[in-house]
């Protein structure tokens, strides 16, 4: 009985010795970034702090909060450590957004919706800049809402989106 007892106790503490060891060797996260995208990084937000990086497919991704917990920040740098976009997401917070864009947001069909998410993206070329609102109610897909600066639609996409990068075409 007791060897029983010791058996499922070291079988017990081998698993959670095996479950402890991480098998994430998360090739997507550089250990070390070049200091060109460091000092690139500091000149957008000198303030950024608790910085992670990881590579999305040709570029680096920075990802921190800013300012403090308020807004998520993507920036987005290519192989030059040049900017190409950054994603500001504001959670469910309809007061980030520029008067006008929450006054086109409100003329909608899915002004009664329930906001699920509110994103902000950023270009070298400003003409580009546009808000995204992810709104969803029960029963019906999530609908995605593409706003301009200007509070201009550009578009409605129905369902799930997949990740913006500075290569999407809106």
């Amino acid at each position: 009985m007791k060897k029983k007892i010791l058996f499922a106790f070291v079988a017990l503490l081998g698993m959670g010795v095996f479950t402890a060891c991480s098998d994430d060797d998360d090739n997507d996260t550089p250990s070390v970034v070049e200091k060109q995208y460091v000092d690139a990084l500091n000149k957008l937000y000198p303030k950024a702090k608790d910085v992670e990086w990881k590579k999305e497919a040709a570029y680096t991704v920075a990802e921190f909060n800013y300012p403090a917990e308020y807004v998520g920040v993507d920036v987005w740098f290519d192989g030059n450590a040049s900017w190409m976009m950054t994603s500001h997401d504001y959670g469910k917070n309809l007061f980030f957004l520029p008067p006008v864009v929450e006054a086109a947001f409100n003329t909608t069909d899915y002004a009664t919706w329930t906001v699920d998410d509110v994103e902000y993206y950023e270009y070298p070329v400003n003409t580009k800049n546009f808000y995204l609102i992810e709104v969803e109610k029960q029963g019906q897909p999530d609908a995605n809402l593409f706003f301009k600066e200007d509070g201009t639609l550009i578009k409605t996409v129905s369902g799930e989106i997949s990740e913006i990068t500075p290569d999407t075409a809106i």
